[in-house]
């Protein structure tokens, strides 16, 4: 079995026994990233994406898709859950690793509890189940939910970024919530290029001034 397989396995079993998984908080100190996919990022799945991550132990990472909503609504997937069948938006497909697990993404002024990483000002990512159960019962609002994830082996993101793949790009919590994600990818690609503009508009100033 691969180190990546061993990983998914791990997670698989911790959240479907509700055991919060601890090995993420035994992470090593790393950035949460958001990541636009570039327009030469030519994949069936990756291509036009917005994704979110977080490290975890051992240098791999996690995240999820934020501009995949499906058509299939919360309480149809789960209509025997006393808490998940109460909820009518849709589903999100949050990658094509672990497509069994389901993850939430939440706002939250402060850390939901054991469980969570966190992917931004303000945002956490829930991998746990009881912790899921408590946010989807308690603050459904502020929460977004995902099946499936990403995972990258160590120096494997690294490699993409290099490769050319992927952009980071600053988290913005009001596009990342949009009722509309199916343009975040075109929206971000617009505000990346209006900066790339300006800024080579500012070079281009200073060296005239020279």
């Amino acid at each position: 079995m691969t180190k990546l397989a061993r990983l998914a396995a791990m997670l698989v079993a911790m959240m479907l026994a509700g055991i919060p998984a601890a090995f993420a908080e035994d992470a090593p100190t790393g950035k949460p990233l958001m990541l636009l996919a570039t327009p030469e990022l030519a994949d069936p799945v990756f291509g036009q994406t917005v994704l979110l991550t977080a490290p975890l132990r051992e240098g791999a990472r996690i995240g999820v898709i934020l501009n995949r909503p499906t058509e299939h609504p919360m309480q149809a997937l789960f209509p025997d859950h006393k808490v998940l069948n109460q909820i009518k938006d849709n589903v999100y497909f949050g990658g094509p690793m672990l497509p069994e697990v389901m993850v939430v993404l939440v706002r939250s002024d402060t850390d939901p509890g054991q469980g969570a990483l966190k992917v931004g000002n303000g945002l956490f990512l829930a991998i746990s189940a009881p912790l899921i159960e408590k946010i989807m019962q308690e603050k459904p609002s502020t929460a977004r939910c995902y099946v499936g994830s990403v995972i990258w082996q160590a120096g494997e993101l690294d490699a993409q970024i290099k490769a050319g793949a992927w952009s980071v790009v600053q988290p913005d919590t009001e596009m990342i919530f949009s009722r509309n994600p199916e343009n975040l990818w075109e929206s971000l690609q617009n505000k990346t290029h209006q900066l790339t503009a300006s800024l080579e508009l500012a070079d281009a100033s200073s060296a005239a001034l020279r």
